[in-house]
């Protein structure tokens, strides 16, 4: 294989689809895991947190896995080469992923911590938690999609094919729109951890702080919508 610009590019869209989105899960595994160590060091029946504050810490590695795999159906395609208009098709893709995956870490952590701290005293809240901590994850679901779809449309995977310039162009548009309305899972964190401290005084509000919860999701769905409109 010779390496050419365009496979440069390519090359570097890889890199920041699992570079950006591992730096994020990284960082929150790490935030993740130390609020359970502190928890199991602090409990009196040994272990009995264990196991919520694993699958809680876990969940941060999600968008990781999602810039893992566009690293890899890029990183697959390019070894055959790719023209100039298809790379860009590729960092756009990149930044599809990373940014709403990175921003979704965030979330994730935030109400992550919470429900560590909240589980700790009352193991009941486990179920009703993990709903909060899981609603930042949709944001990088949404990049996901949004990252496939351009590369299903440059022809990374299925038939796809740029031809002009402005094409490659529109694919960043697309990337944008998802990447800014992305930022809605960081206030998905907040409020999750707004409203687990809630149910920790009162469980009764589950339902109530979880309508008030997924309102800010409203704001990244439109921008799927408008994504998907574009491509």
């Amino acid at each position: 294989m010779v390496i050419g610009t365009n496979e440069i590019i390519g090359i570097s869209a890889a890199v920041f689809a699992i570079g950006v989105t591992g730096f994020g899960s990284a960082l929150q595994m790490k935030k993740l895991g130390i609020a359970g160590e502190e928890v199991l060091a602090e409990e009196k029946e040994e272990g009995k947190s264990f196991g919520p504050s694993l699958i809680l810490t876990v969940l941060a590695e999600s968008p990781a896995i999602y810039g893992l795999l566009v690293a890899i159906l890029i990183l697959l395609k390019i070894v055959d080469g790719i023209d100039y208009y298809t790379a860009l098709g590729t960092l756009a893709a990149a930044i599809a992923v990373a940014i709403p995956g990175i921003i979704a870490t965030f979330g994730i952590g935030i109400a992550g911590s919470s429900s560590i701290a909240a589980i700790a005293e009352k193991r009941s809240l486990f179920g009703k938690c993990l709903v909060f901590v899981i609603l930042p994850e949709t944001i990088a679901i949404y990049g996901l999609l949004v990252s496939l779809l351009i590369l299903m449309g440059i022809g990374i995977i299925g038939t796809g094919n740029l031809t002009d310039i402005s094409q490659a162009y529109s694919t960043f548009y697309v990337a944008g729109v998802i990447a800014v309305t992305g930022i809605a899972g960081y206030f998905l964190g907040q409020m999750g951890s707004v409203a687990i401290k809630s149910m920790l005084k009162k469980e009764s509000t589950f339902i109530r702080s979880l309508v008030l919860a997924v309102l800010p999701e409203s704001i990244a769905i439109y921008g799927l919508l408008v994504a998907i409109m574009i491509l």
